[in-house]
Protein backbone atom coordinates (compact mmCIF):
# COMPACT_ATOMS: atom_id res chain seq x y z
CA UNK A 1 0.00 0.00 0.00
CA UNK A 2 2.72 2.99 0.78
CA UNK A 3 4.35 1.76 -2.47
CA UNK A 4 1.52 2.29 -4.23
CA UNK A 5 0.92 5.61 -2.65
CA UNK A 6 4.40 6.74 -2.44
CA UNK A 7 4.53 5.82 -6.66
CA UNK A 8 1.67 8.35 -6.86
CA UNK A 9 3.20 11.07 -5.28
CA UNK A 10 5.88 10.87 -6.98
CA UNK A 11 4.19 11.80 -10.12
CA UNK A 12 2.66 14.91 -8.75
CA UNK A 13 5.22 17.74 -9.46
CA UNK A 14 5.66 19.69 -6.46
CA UNK A 15 3.69 17.53 -3.95
CA UNK A 16 6.06 17.27 -1.38
CA UNK A 17 3.19 16.91 2.03
CA UNK A 18 -0.73 16.16 2.01
CA UNK A 19 -3.41 13.87 1.71
CA UNK A 20 -5.20 11.80 -0.59
CA UNK A 21 -8.65 10.71 0.11
CA UNK A 22 -9.54 7.06 -1.16
CA UNK A 23 -12.23 4.97 -1.85
CA UNK A 24 -12.14 1.01 -2.17
CA UNK A 25 -14.46 -1.80 -1.77
CA UNK A 26 -11.69 -4.24 -0.11
CA UNK A 27 -9.33 -3.45 2.44
CA UNK A 28 -7.38 -6.76 1.88
CA UNK A 29 -6.69 -5.24 -1.83
CA UNK A 30 -6.21 -1.99 -0.52
CA UNK A 31 -3.25 -3.54 1.42
CA UNK A 32 -1.92 -5.19 -1.86
CA UNK A 33 -1.66 -1.52 -3.04
CA UNK A 34 -4.72 -1.86 -5.68
CA UNK A 35 -8.20 -1.47 -6.14
CA UNK A 36 -8.65 1.79 -4.99
CA UNK A 37 -9.25 5.39 -6.32
CA UNK A 38 -8.12 8.41 -5.43
CA UNK A 39 -10.80 11.22 -5.43
CA UNK A 40 -10.84 14.50 -6.46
Amino acid sequence: MSAAFDSVARAIPDFHFGRFDIRFDDYRNLQQGHGFTILK
